[in-house]
């Protein structure tokens, strides 16, 4: 029986900007990097059958992912935060109230699983999200028990170019 190509569990290596001249490795990561992927659907009703669906319509299919990055440098932090490193060392972050969409500053995000500490080489085992731009939603923590975790989640978007136009992701690369 075919199993998945990218295995059962195993840690992963993400990169941000994947193929572009922005590529950024956003990992080590705590916890779980999770991509969800959901159908979204709306009901067709007849006012005959009350609350029963007739039939119903696909409205979309959004795209969840979030990372938890750990351990990062601040090289890491500037891209998925969104900050800017002055020539002190000293991240800045600013809220970002620009006219510019977020679709047209969006890259591709690449998922690879790890054995161990290594990143499978396997372009089959990969998983590639076409559109993506980080969404951090940080909550720092300090106590003697808990390790720090930047949570950064990614909006993602419907590919609007000729070469992928309405696809969202691929499981293996080309």
């Amino acid at each position: 029986m075919p199993r998945l190509p990218m295995g059962d569990m195993s840690a992963a290596e993400v990169i941000w900007g994947y193929g572009t001249s922005y590529e950024i490795v956003i990992t080590p990561h705590l916890g779980r990097i999770s991509l969800k992927d959901t159908v979204n659907v709306k009901d067709i009703q007849e006012e005959s059958y009350g609350d029963n669906a007739v039939d119903a319509r696909e409205t979309g299919r959004p795209i969840e992912i979030s990372v938890p990055m750990t351990r990062s440098t601040l090289e890491q932090l500037e891209a998925a935060l969104g900050g800017v490193l002055d020539s002190y060392d000293i991240l800045i972050i600013s809220a970002d109230i620009s006219c510019a969409g977020m679709y047209e500053r969006s890259l591709p995000l690449l998922i690879k699983p790890k054995c161990g500490a290594v990143a499978d080489p396997d372009h089959k085992t990969w998983i590639e999200v076409f559109h993506t731009y980080p969404v951090p939603a940080i909550d720092l923590g300090w106590a003697r028990d808990e390790q720090r975790v930047f949570l950064v989640n990614f909006k993602t978007f419907i590919s609007q170019e000729s070469e992928h136009e309405g696809e969202l992701y691929s499981i293996g690369v080309l």
